[in-house]
Parts: C-alpha cells; structure tokens; sequence
C-alpha cells in the first residue's frame, strides 16, 4: 500500500509500508533543493540532527520551464540521496502560490497575463501596494494569480499530475516520499477578497446553495466569529448577504481552497499521496493582513466543503502561542503537522510535547541555514 493516512486509537496517523511513521523533520529554505549537489550538506547535517525527513520545495518553475516540456532531474537526485540515507521527503508544490505570490510560477505564466489574469487588490491594478503594518506607511509592490484563474487552475493541475506521475514511476516502490503540500500559504494579501470586475460580479451573485447550506449546517464546529457570521446571515442571497462580516474572506476561502483542490484532485487521480495545505496564520489580524483565503482555523468549514482532496491542514507557527495555535489545529479532531515552526532553542521541546501530548504527525523547524 503506499502512503496513506488512517486512524489508530482515534488519531490519524501517517503509514508508510503499512507501519506508523512520525516526520522527524526539516524544511530547507526556499531555493536550497535547486541545487542536489548544495543538498548533499544538507542532507548529512539533518541525518546528524536525528531528522528522518526533510520538506523540500519543487517549483513548478524548475519542474516545466518551458510549456509542456518536464524536467524531473533534480526531484529524481533528490529523491536518490534521501535513499542513500535512509531519510524520507515530504515534496511542496510551489506552483501558483508561494507565501501568497506566484514568484515560483513558470516565466510562460507570468508573462501572460490575458491568459493567467493577476489578483487586483485595487480594482484595474495588476500591480498595488499593500500595507505591510499599520505603523508603518510605506507601501509594499504586490502582484499575484488570481484565484479565479481557471486556466491558471488548469495549467497548475497538469503540472501536478506530470510531477505526481513523475513519483509514481519512480518512488512507488521504495516509498521515500511519504506526502506531498500543495501550494505553499495561499491567499491573497493587501484586501479581503480581488476586486476585478469578475470578482465583484460574482461577490454580489447569489451564494452557491449547496455551499450556504452546508454553511448553515456546520456551526457546531466553526470558530465563534464564523459561527455568528453565519447564523445572523440569510440562507440564500449575495455573499454580504449570507455571511455578513465575514463575507468576504469566505469568498477568498471559497475560491482559493476550489482552486486548491482543482491540483490536488488531477495529482491524486495519478498517485494519491497524502495531501496537505499549510497556512500563513492571522494572527488575529484583519482580512488582508494575512494571506485571507488560505485554510487558517476560522475557515476550515469551508475548505472542508471545496477542498476534499485536502487531508491535512498545517500551521506554519512562528508566534510565542504555540500551544494555542496547536490547540486551534486540532480542535476538530484532525492531524497536527507542522511544515514550518521558528528554529530556535524551543525546537527541542515542542517537538517532544507536539509528539506526546498532540501526537503530531510531522514537526519540522524552517530553514536549513539556521540548523548549524
């Protein structure tokens, strides 16, 4: 059986080769897997370190340059020193999103912008400055895809499911990579949701009625903000309408974990590896603070409903509430795994409270130029 995840004593837990696994692991700084050969220091410093996994970025960029044309060389160095120390891979798409930008999306991608429309945080501005923080006025340039892309979506997917075809054939077998993240902190930043003319046509069109009725019937498990916002809304109309407040960041969740869900689907239909989402957290920020739209806690209910082929949802923590984000993560009963956690002297012990009191799935410190 490959990779799966299944309940043990009513804990989901990661099997690979039909036994448990815990990740024990290490997420590489952005662009260190480009390089096998700059890896080979790596590798042996974490197989020091006690890791038995490292969480390595495969950038669509690297992996289809040129439209149609794949090129799995560095995946497949990658994936052959892992095994020669017995180590694992958790592989990150850096496809459409990166920390809520495209800066690893393919140049054939972001040159065309007819074909793979920008998000518009000011409405006819592919390009904006969004506030980095209130006490500071300087605005920072930001440009992203935009999550209603659907040729976007679809480029993205295929890329996956060469990448997952890719692992198939070559990683079947021996079962080094034992999971895989799709996109990395989704979301938009600068605004609660875009505000092109397509998103503000379909920001005032009547709520999908599936999805407002699932809404309705899910409160027992949302956070009280999304819970209020839901009750004090309508069953049917507009999204101001139905979800009030909170509308608009429902609306970026609803379109991102879609679109999210869009390349996990076309990778599973190929080799269905466990499959996770990581966050950017709020921070009890305002929408566009944060990258709103990607899976934080408060809008689990609605990547639930678009995003099926999503297992795990991960907290990328680098505040000092470690255990209330934990505690957030899991609330509903679902697998912690944390792709990305601060490096500094805590590493030790929230690994071991992580594993003993949350039975996490996976613990891993970022970046590997801090492990030294």
């Amino acid at each position: 059986m490959i990779p799966h995840i299944e309940k043990k004593n009513g804990h989901p837990v990661l099997m690979v080769k039909d036994r448990p696994m815990i990740l024990i692991a290490g997420e590489v700084h952005n662009s260190d897997s480009s390089s096998p050969a700059y890896m080979e220091g790596i590798w042996n410093i974490a197989k020091e370190l006690g890791m038995n996994t490292l969480l390595l970025p495969a950038p669509w960029d690297l992996i289809e340059p040129e439209e149609g044309s794949f090129d799995f060389s560095v995946p497949r160095a990658l994936i052959d020193q892992a095994r020669a120390r017995e180590m694992h891979i958790v592989f990150l798409w850096f496809g459409s999103w990166k920390n809520a930008e495209c800066m690893y999306a393919p140049a054939w991608v972001k040159q065309d912008l007819k074909r793979f429309p920008r998000a518009q945080i000011e409405k006819g501005k592919n390009k904006a400055g969004r506030q980095v923080s209130p006490t500071i006025p300087v605005k920072m340039p930001y440009t992203t895809l935009s999550y209603l892309g659907q040729e976007t979506a679809r480029a993205d997917a295929r890329a996956f499911a060469a990448f997952l075809g890719f692992l198939k054939d070559y990683d079947e077998a021996e079962q080094t990579v034992v999971a895989v993240q799709v996109e990395n902190e989704t979301g938009l930043l600068g605004a609660a949701r875009e505000v092109s003319d397509e998103a503000d046509a379909l920001f005032a069109a009547p709520v999908p009625a599936d999805f407002a009725a699932y809404m309705r019937n899910h409160t027992d498990s949302m956070t009280e903000e999304i819970r209020a916002a839901v009750l004090a809304g309508k069953p049917e109309g507009s999204w101001q309408e139905v979800f009030g407040e909170a509308a608009e960041e429902l609306f970026s969740a609803y379109h991102v974990a879609k679109f999210v869900n869009t390349v996990a689907a076309a990778g599973k239909a190929v080799y269905p590896l466990p499959m996770a989402a990581n966050c950017w957290l709020d921070k009890g920020g305002k929408p566009g603070s944060y990258p709103t739209g990607g899976p934080v806690s408060k809008v689990h209910e609605v990547w639930d409903f678009c995003a099926p082929n999503i297992e795990v949802y991960c907290p990328d923590i680098y505040v000092p509430q470690f255990k209330a984000v934990c505690d957030e993560f899991t609330r509903r009963g679902g697998a912690l795994f944390i792709p990305e956690s601060a490096t500094h002297s805590y590493c030790a012990p929230r690994l071991v409270y992580t594993l003993g009191h949350y039975h996490a799935m996976c613990y891993s410190p970022f970046s590997s130029s801090a492990w030294t």
